[in-house]
């Protein structure tokens, strides 16, 4: 039996032979070859035991947080009457009393090799990334024994989330965790192999999903970091923010349409990650962003089974003194079972597990890929490279989520620091903003009906030394996908176009950007003690990280969490008409420059302002320590729908600029500025907004 099952799994448990018993009515078969009962009268066989159930267990038991691990057995004895003598032998038989499951994935460090820097692309390595079918579940024991290659398995199962610390695997004995659905269609395994010093593996294993596919509605499923498992932010490497604290709850929300089995229109189905995590406060500050999005459909080449595809962007400031890091590719497909389901559930698709692999352009078919990191001092090869599973389980959404969908245009500011690597390789921060301090320059338009957006982001340096750029971000149109996801007014995020090229002075570059809402952070009470935010209502904020190279150079513009704000711009039809005077509260968020580290501080916003005079006050107070006043007047040829001025505070000075938004009615009941201000080597810019009582 040494090319036995249990032999291969490194068991010294021998099977007995088995021996079935007969019909009712018919007489038992010989006994086999070789066996101990011996006589010459005729040999009957009764049963005297039929299934034996889980009191009677046999393989290796795992004590402590598991619950156990357990088989169901069948014991029989075979009795032999001869002259009167009876000898007996007790057969041991398994009897499958389990439950198919069906299939899924096996991923063993490092289930790769190669990778093409240009293109994300690796060669899988078979042994190491499998997928399979044919897993069973038995009692509180999930098994597979074929269908997933040379790997088998028996792990322990339990309710929820638990932890075990010792199965058998074809690979050797692993401890882990792992994760059961409530309906047991669903299970996920992170693993460690403890006779390979903790070299992470993880098998997914479900039910496929057969009923009908959401077609309309809102949706939203908590993230969990699978293979490698180490990583508390899902997307991000362990060692490039995945280990941050002060991130929100990692929530994929997707919105569907009707358009799944085809792309013929604009309509989507699609789905958004974001998480910002801002962790500690000034000089000791350390922060990062991730952004997932991706489309869910099929076509012939998944067999017309529903697939959701996209990519992920991110972007890391591992310490106040450095530069931003780019984190790309963590997220895109999929993974799917020996049968190409990716869509795991008895009552709907709750649970999937997206990889770093990616579908072609244009298609379903998967392409083997990884993550990787990109540091702004060596852009020729990567940091470091990895592959990554974030598995999913449902969750009811939050009160509110998609009750307000609105098709509009907002217009506002985008400012912060930017850091700027020119072709000889030299980095230097500056101050962008908005090209030309206008609002019309930065302009976010949603479409309800399709789930798509899509921006124009034009942005200068505030001292006028580098080249303007214009950032595309989004689809409007067409049949590219996953480049936008619009959930609900207040839940959105779009990266790079790839119907339109970004430019440098016109000159044509590649973007790698993403922006997403500030409903994707959770701020500490320390970054943000004694502020007071905005309760506007239709004036938004958040970040945008990424990239902007040109083409053919090693130059390129890198943005870490750079804020943002816009809102339904009032117009002078609007601002002309009003009289009277009005004061807006609210808040400020800023990247700042302190010497040579740079850092993310909120602050209070405070604008009085006379319609009928057009100028006003501006104050910025509480941050990073500072608080900053000036006078603010009505730019000329706008009726008082913008305005701009001066503000100063502790030897630093700067500029503002600023628009009236539509708050609930149409009027000015809302504003949104930009600014900055310099000094002795310190530097600040960002957003803010405020609203009227």
């Amino acid at each position: 039996m040494a090319d036995s099952q249990i032999s291969t799994m490194g068991s010294s448990i021998q099977p007995n032979a088995i021996v079935s018993a007969p019909p009712v009515g018919q007489a038992p078969p010989p006994p086999p070859p070789g066996g101990s009962i011996t006589g010459e009268n005729k040999v009957q066989a009764i049963v005297k035991n039929a299934i034996n159930a889980q009191q009677n267990n046999t393989l290796d038991q795992i004590a402590g947080t598991d619950g156990g691990m357990r088989r169901n057995r069948t014991t029989r004895i075979i009795e032999k009457v001869d002259d009167g003598t009876t000898t007996s032998q007790t057969v041991t038989a398994v009897v499958d009393t389990s439950t198919l499951i069906g299939g899924g994935r096996f991923l063993r460090q490092t289930p790769f090799t190669g990778f093409d820097f240009d293109t994300a692309q690796t060669t899988r390595v078979a042994a190491r990334n499998l997928t399979g079918s044919g897993a069973r579940l038995d009692g509180n024991v999930l098994s597979v024994t074929s269908g997933f290659g040379d790997f088998t398995f028996d792990l322990p199962t339990s309710s929820g989330t638990f932890s075990f610390g010792s199965a058998e695997t074809s690979i050797g004995t692993v401890s882990g965790n792992g994760y059961a659905s409530p309906d047991k269609s669903f299970f996920y395994y992170n693993l460690r192999e403890s006779g390979a010093g903790s070299n992470p593996a993880s098998v997914f294993v479900g039910t496929p999903f057969t009923g009908t596919f959401p077609t309309s509605g809102i949706q939203s499923h908590d993230l969990f970091a699978g293979f490698p498992g180490k990583t508390l932010i899902p997307m991000l490497p362990q060692d490039y923010g995945g280990n941050f604290t002060g991130a929100p709850d990692p929530i994929l929300y997707s919105a569907f349409s009707s358009n799944l089995t085809k792309i013929s229109n604009d309509e989507r189905s699609v789905a958004i990650y974001g998480s910002i995590a801002i962790e500690g406060v000034g000089t000791a500050q350390k922060s990062s962003q991730i952004v997932y999005i991706g489309t869910y459909f099929s076509d012939s080449a998944s067999q017309d089974k529903v697939v959701l595809s996209g990519y992920s962007r991110g972007s890391v400031r591992l310490t106040s003194s450095g530069t931003p890091i780019r984190v790309d590719g963590a997220g895109g497909t999929t993974s799917r079972d020996g049968d190409n389901n990716s869509f795991f559930g008895t009552s709907g698709p709750d649970h999937f597990v997206i990889s770093s692999d990616y579908t072609e352009s244009g298609g379903s078919t998967p392409v083997s890929a990884a993550g990787f990191v990109q540091t702004l001092e060596t852009i020729s090869t990567p940091a470091t490279t990895f592959f990554q599973e974030t598995y999913t389980r449902p969750v009811a959404l939050s009160s509110g989520i998609g009750d307000s969908r609105t098709s509009q245009t907002l217009n506002g500011f985008m400012s912060g620091v930017g850091s700027d690597r020119n072709n000889a390789g030299s980095v230097a921060s500056y101050l962008v903003r908005t090209l030309s301090e206008d609002p019309s320059n930065f302009e976010i338009v949603t479409n309800a009906s399709t789930n798509r957006l899509y921006a124009t982001v034009k942005t200068e340096d505030a001292t006028g030394a580098r080249e303007a750029l214009v950032i595309p971000l989004g689809n409007p149109s067409g049949v590219g996908r996953s480049r936008q996801a619009f959930i609900d007014d207040s839940i959105f995020g779009v990266r790079e176009s790839s119907s339109s090229s970004p430019t440098f002075s016109a000159t044509a570059a590649t973007g790698r950007m993403a922006m997403i809402t500030s409903a994707f952070t959770s701020l500490s009470s320390s970054l943000t003690s004694g502020v007071s935010f905005c309760t506007c209502t239709h004036t938004k904020w958040g970040f945008i990280s990424g990239e902007v190279r040109k083409d053919g150079t090693g130059d390129r513009h890198r943005f870490h969490l750079v804020p943002w704000v816009a809102g339904r711009f009032s117009g002078s039809a609007v601002t002309s008409v009003l009289t009277g005077s009005a004061t807006h509260t609210g808040h400020v968020v800023a990247n700042v420059q302190n010497g040579s580290q740079t850092y993310i501080a909120f602050g209070n916003y405070s604008q009085t302002w006379s319609f009928s005079s057009r100028s006003g006050t501006a104050t910025i107070s509480d941050l990073d320590g500072t608080t900053y006043t000036g006078t603010i007047t009505g730019v000329s040829t706008t009726g008082g729908s913008r305005f701009d001025g001066t503000i100063s505070g502790t030897g630093r000075a700067g500029n503002i600029a600023g628009a009236f938004m539509k708050g609930s009615g149409n009027s000015a009941e809302e504003v949104g500025v930009q600014f900055h201000v310099t000094g002795t080597s310190y530097d600040a810019a960002g957003v803010g907004l405020g609203k009227a009582p």
